[in-house]
């Protein structure tokens, strides 16, 4: 069985703490996933590097608090997960046989962007999880293209998985705002951005500053980045949009599936 790329918006870390209809979503993602499941690779918008970077995560503190201000509950989460230093390993050696540059960090943790949500889907953290580090200097079109290296992991049972956000701009966060309601201007961008996704227009998506509204909610794109790489691994497979809500009006709360159980 070929297992699914996967894309979802991680939200805010607050969502660690909470009982939402996203952290019930996430909870579902082993139904999804299926049998055949033996390992998750996450690329996270909180990590970014000078080489692509693989880690297992440290032995000794699995997850990273890396996030400020919060309360003190937040920083009292944790998450221990399967020994993942071997195939932390394995995915090092196919990234750079596949022609992509990689090195293997063993003793970096992982980070909230990928432990957060993956918490929810395997609370004893029965599988091991690897992360995959962005490349700072690199532009959509290799991010695409570090999906697609990472594609022909689906068939040896490893669930790719894409966490950021597809609008991301701290600074039009709405808190006083508890219900669900998008700004309209944030729903129109994201719209734009499934109905590329939806074409798999590779040439749209990746030069993502042309996108209409990208100059708003893409100020930077480490958040975006990580739905290239999950597209890039889609190989054609068709989007399942599973999941939309919003948060603080401007932060979507999307996810997008390609292959795997219907």
């Amino acid at each position: 069985m070929v297992l699914p790329s996967l894309y979802l918006s991680h939200g805010s870390p607050m969502l660690a703490l909470d009982d939402t209809p996203t952290t019930r979503f996430w909870q579902s993602l082993p139904q999804l996933a299926g049998p055949a499941l033996r390992g998750i690779v996450c690329i996270s918008a909180h990590w970014h590097s000078e080489v692509t970077t693989v880690t297992g995560g440290h032995p000794d503190k699995p997850v990273l608090h890396d996030f400020y201000g919060f309360p003190p509950a937040l920083y009292q989460q944790h998450w221990q997960m399967s020994d993942a230093r071997a195939l932390a390993q394995q995915v090092t050696e196919h990234l750079n046989a596949a022609g992509v540059q990689a090195r293997h960090e063993p003793q970096r943790p992982i980070d909230h962007g990928a432990w957060v949500p993956m918490r929810f889907a395997w609370p004893a953290g029965e599988l091991p999880l690897v992360q995959v580090s962005l490349n700072q200097h690199a532009d959509g079109g290799f991010h695409w293209q570090l999906g697609e290296a990472l594609a022909p992991l689906r068939e040896q049972g490893l669930l790719i998985v894409g966490s950021g956000s597809i609008a991301h701009n701290l600074r039009l966060l709405q808190p006083q705002v508890t219900d669900e309601r998008p700004g309209a201007e944030a729903e129109v961008f994201v719209r734009h951005v499934q109905d590329a996704v939806n074409r798999f227009e590779r040439q749209r998506l990746c030069d993502w500053p042309s996108l209409p509204l990208a100059a708003r909610y893409i100020p930077t794109p480490e958040h975006y980045y990580p739905l290239l790489v999950a597209t890039g691994a889609a190989r054609g497979d068709k989007p399942r949009w599973l999941h939309e809500s919003w948060s603080m009006r401007e932060l979507d709360l999307f996810a997008v599936c390609f292959g795997g159980q219907a």
